[in-house]
């Protein structure tokens, strides 16, 4: 966000939500990232930050939403996904489709559905990711640094998936041999 104007009212919370994530990130601390999610929280709620102009709300809304999904992994709780996927699909809505951080955005509503899978094991999440990942590379151009990235994403999900519809189709076959005996 360095080249992002930040409301002078809000520099001192963006650091901070900024460097409490950066210390999750790299030490672990669950204290650093509820740190974080705290700052993210008053930026979001600050009136402020909606007369903000929109690249730096779609810059808040992205990272809030990946301290939310990392909150998710940590805490397995649905409610912070949600919080995550909304700040995604929001940032979405809002920014224009030439916007540089586009990408990024539709990538971690991938992660929001693919995190979603982890935690339910909703085969509907799981799709929803596969479809995620695809509108992602089908917009991005073949040198763009996290394409690798996103195919192996899309190559994971979608070994799941084809795992799920060949043990569903075993156990039916084996549930027919069993009637039959």
């Amino acid at each position: 966000m360095s080249s992002i104007t930040i409301p002078k009212p809000l520099q001192t919370l963006v650091h901070r939500a900024r460097a409490a994530l950066a210390t999750y990130e790299e030490q672990g601390l669950a204290s650093s990232l509820e740190e974080s999610l705290h700052a993210w929280e008053q930026i979001l709620e600050s009136p402020y930050f909606e007369s903000a102009e929109p690249l730096f709300k779609e810059a808040v809304r992205n990272t809030a939403g990946v301290a939310f999904l990392q909150q998710a992994e940590r805490s397995r709780l649905d409610s912070d996904l949600q919080k995550a996927k909304l700040l995604f699909e929001k940032a979405v809505s809002e920014s224009s489709p030439d916007s540089p951080q586009s990408t990024k955005l539709f990538a971690n509503l991938g992660l929001v559905h693919q995190q979603r899978y982890i935690l339910t094991g909703s085969v509907h999440a799981l799709s929803k990711a596969i479809d995620q990942w695809e509108q992602v590379l089908d917009h991005i151009s073949d040198d763009t640094p996290d394409k690798a990235t996103y195919l192996n994403n899309l190559v994971t999900d979608i070994e799941i998936d084809f795992t799920l519809k060949v043990t569903v189709k075993t156990f039916i076959r084996l549930s027919t041999i069993s009637i039959r005996l």
